[in-house]
């Protein structure tokens, strides 16, 4: 996901307080996934992923995922 710029009650985040949170949404598993499908929007351990730099993605094990996320989330 991109970083957050307003929190909900409408606080505007100054640049070095920005952050990227650990959710995502699912764009592809491995055969052995049994947990999560692709579209899913998940929360997973912040320091548990790879981020692959080129793509602005990451690669994490189905064993970092912490949840899976409403759509309201």
């Amino acid at each position: 996901d991109k970083p957050i710029e307003k929190t909900k009650s409408g606080f505007i985040i100054k640049e070095q307080w920005k952050s990227v949170p650990p959710t995502g949404t699912v764009v592809a598993i491995g055969p052995a996934v049994t947990l999560v499908k692709e579209g899913d929007r998940v929360l997973f351990e912040r320091y548990g992923s790879v981020i692959l730099k080129e793509e602005d993605m990451r690669l994490c094990k189905e064993s970092h995922i912490l949840a899976t996320l409403d759509e309201e989330d």
